[in-house]
């Protein structure tokens, strides 16, 4: 059998350098042909058939070939074995483990497993021979400057999580460094894979030839003698072959992890100096922060200075407007007191010329008597008649609150008074006044009360002294009213007078909102004080309201009818202490 100069029985069975194209390619086959990929468990079961078929018809002439084979394959199923255990070293980390564990360790640990992997290459080549060299491929280096310019945080460097923009550009590094850190494992991981492709393709051409010599051997188409030869040659190959490929995957595999360390150092670099720069960024945020806030602050002082200043004035304001309030109520009150001494005195003298009015009238009538008869001795008894009647004695009157009346009248209003409460609604009470010749003599002024909400009508009568009006006699009306009801009874009193009913608005609802000279200068001033003293007196509520006169009111109707037959009557009238 004829051999080139470099060793090989033919031409299809020479090994070729590997093509290198622009991608990274670890491929250790020389053979043109594509032959498919097979997992190990297979080669060994082909190697296991190999050994079966070659031992039988011949086992006492093929001893040796059979035990070369099984040594072939058992070395090249550990060598298999300790090469996937690289690739299990070799594994891509992830961010946390690349920072867990120093670069150191992971390289020494990773040279430990390619150590153990020389170890059984050495062993291997005591029984295999000849698999092809590995090309000398450069692995491309993954430049960085596509790298995002945000930085992410390492776990061992504390970054304030109080900036949101600072956390969203740590998360958006942490992603990009992630991904350059997976680029670099899946390329170390890649070269593994190639060298591991090739050794199986490389071990499969091998079996084939050997599977060839061993099939022209049972034909014997070959001599014993040319066989062993054959697989003298395949074995030497073999280890020939297993150094080289030992060498060149150690090389490709430590200038893969290095090339990798060298990446994880300088994403490392990377990201501290993006973190430091992000921290920086951030540091300068918070000063222009803090800075801000401390201006606003300040703002927030002096205005608050501004508003405690114009409260402290508003205050003293409201404390002067009070004693000024204070102190127009006091004339009020001063000025009131002298209204009513004034008309209790215009009243005194009123009541002083009444009575000398009527002992002149009866003198007058008695002169006629005593010049007629002159002598006569009932002269004396008309003149004590007459001097006893100059001291008119005063009439029996009783006080209810600001009002002094007759007993009568004062039973009326004491029975009212005394009447069950009920605030579920207002008691409704009708008043109304009565004036008869104005303008004469005769002339005489009363007022009636009407209370329906009992089952027995009670009513309220009595007259008005002063001045004749019948807006007079209407405000008496209104004061029996308020002092007739019971004093915790909600109460609603029906008025046909408007004017009245306006001026209990402004003089008794409203009274500290009305100027002093419309409380004074208003009509009948006096009476007005007295019935809104009574109303404040009162616990319960009093509304006056107004009602169209002889209509179909019932209880307007019959205020009129007592107010009407009261005026008639010869009673002492009213007396308002003013």
């Amino acid at each position: 059998m004829a051999y080139n100069k470099r060793g090989y029985a033919n031409r299809e069975d020479a090994f070729r350098e590997p093509d290198v194209d622009n991608n990274i390619n670890y491929d250790i086959s020389s053979d043109s042909d594509n032959s498919s990929y097979s997992d190990y468990s297979s080669i060994s079961d082909n190697s296991s058939e190999y050994d079966s078929t070659g031992s039988t018809g011949h086992e006492e002439n093929d001893n040796d070939s059979g035990s070369s084979s099984r040594s072939s394959s058992d070395a090249i199923n550990h060598l298999t074995h300790n090469i996937t255990a690289i690739t299990a070293t070799q594994q891509p980390t992830t961010d946390s483990d690349t920072e867990d564990e120093p670069l150191e360790d992971s390289r020494k640990r990773r040279r430990a497993a390619l150590l153990a992997l020389q170890g059984d290459a050495n062993v291997g080549m005591s029984s295999c021979r000849g698999i092809g060299n590995i090309s000398n491929v450069d692995t491309p280096t993954t430049s960085f400057s596509t790298l995002p310019t945000t930085a992410t945080p390492s776990h061992d460097i504390p970054v304030p999580t109080t900036d949101n923009e600072m956390e969203r550009d740590l998360a958006r590094l942490t992603v990009a460094c992630t991904a350059r850190v997976d680029d670099a494992n899946n390329e170390h991981d890649n070269a593994i894979n190639a060298i591991i492709k090739s050794l199986d393709r490389k071990v499969t051409q091998r079996k084939q030839a050997h599977v060839k010599l061993q099939n022209e051997y049972l034909k014997r188409k070959i001599t014993p003698k040319q066989r062993d030869m054959a697989l003298a040659f395949i074995k030497g190959q073999l280890d020939t072959d297993l150094a080289r490929m030992k060498t060149e995957s150690q090389r490709h595999v430590d200038r893969a992890t290095s090339r990798r360390d060298a990446r994880m150092r300088e994403i490392n670099v990377y990201r501290e100096q993006q973190t430091q720069l992000t921290r920086s960024a951030f540091d300068v945020r918070v000063q222009r922060y803090i800075q801000q806030e401390k201006e606003r602050l300040d703002t927030l002082d002096a205005r608050a200075r501004l508003l405690g200043q114009q409260a402290q004035e508003r205050r003293d304001a409201r404390e002067r407007l009070q004693l000024k309030r204070e102190q127009v109520h006091q004339a009020t009150l001063e000025a009131e007191a002298r209204l009513r001494h004034r008309q209790e005195r215009k009243r005194q003298n009123a009541n002083q010329a009444r009575a000398r009015r009527r002992l002149r009238r009866e003198q007058e009538r008695l002169q006629p008597q005593r010049e007629k008869y002159p002598d006569c001795p009932l002269k004396m008894q008309y003149r004590r008649h007459v001097d006893q009647e100059a001291e008119v004695p005063a009439p029996v009157l009783v006080k209810i609150g600001p009002v002094c009346i007759s007993p009568a009248e004062a039973a009326a209003v004491l029975a009212i008074r005394a009447s069950p409460t009920d605030n579920t609604t207002p008691r409704v009470m009708s008043s109304d006044g009565s004036l008869i010749n104005p303008n004469t003599d005769n002339v005489a002024m009363a007022f009636g009360v009407v209370d329906l909400s009992q089952p027995v009508t009670r009513t309220v009568h009595g007259r008005a002294d002063g001045y004749a009006s019948s807006a007079k006699a209407e405000l008496t009306g209104l004061l029996a009213a308020v002092i007739s009801a019971p004093p915790d009874q909600d109460i609603r009193i029906e008025l046909d007078n408007q004017a009245v009913v306006k001026q209990f608005q402004q003089l008794v609802r409203l009274r500290s909102d009305a100027l002093p000279r419309k409380r004074l200068r208003s009509t009948y001033a006096g009476l007005w004080a007295v019935i809104h003293n009574a109303v404040q007196e009162r616990a319960g509520e009093v509304e006056v309201v107004w009602v169209r006169g002889h209509s179909n009111n019932k209880g307007n109707n019959l205020a009129d009818i007592v107010a009407t037959q009261a005026v008639r009557q010869a009673t002492e009238p009213w007396r308002v202490d003013l």
